[in-house]
């Protein structure tokens, strides 16, 4: 995923596992939410410094984070890393564009599947997914 623009700010006291829980336990073609049960058992929360100002949230094994800085009374979304590999389709999909859709965050991306079998182009605004093949 190459990321050019971000903007997404999460409650400062997001609960993650919270959120996670509260999604639907079946995507929109009835089959399992199979990201959402995938978190819910490797249970993970926001980590903080409070004195740099930065925190991550790390989903699945510590290897897919949403990073960034404290700002007033929010978590500011600044980076995204290690989208790819093992379980980045399921955890974008399930976890990833649901969270930009519901806190109407701002992403900007080309997204590669599969060494270039899928070229995308991703852009969310306020809500909206827009993912369209580019290739």
């Amino acid at each position: 995923m190459k990321v050019s623009k971000v903007a997404l700010k999460l409650p400062l006291l997001f609960d993650f596992m919270e959120w996670i829980a509260e999604q639907p336990s079946l995507d929109k073609h009835g089959y399992e939410n199979t990201g959402r049960k995938w978190c819910l058992e490797d249970p993970t929360t926001v980590s903080a410094n409070l004195a740099a100002r930065t925190w991550k949230l790390s989903l699945w094994g510590n290897d897919k984070t949403l990073k960034g800085i404290i700002e007033g009374d929010s978590l500011v979304v600044t980076e995204l890393e290690g989208w790819t590999s093992d379980g980045s389709g399921i955890l974008y999909n399930d976890v990833l564009l649901p969270l930009f859709q519901e806190f109407k965050g701002t992403l900007e991306a080309i997204v590669v599947w599969k060494s270039g079998d899928s070229v995308k182009r991703l852009t969310i605004h306020d809500g909206i997914v827009e993912d369209v093949e580019i290739v």
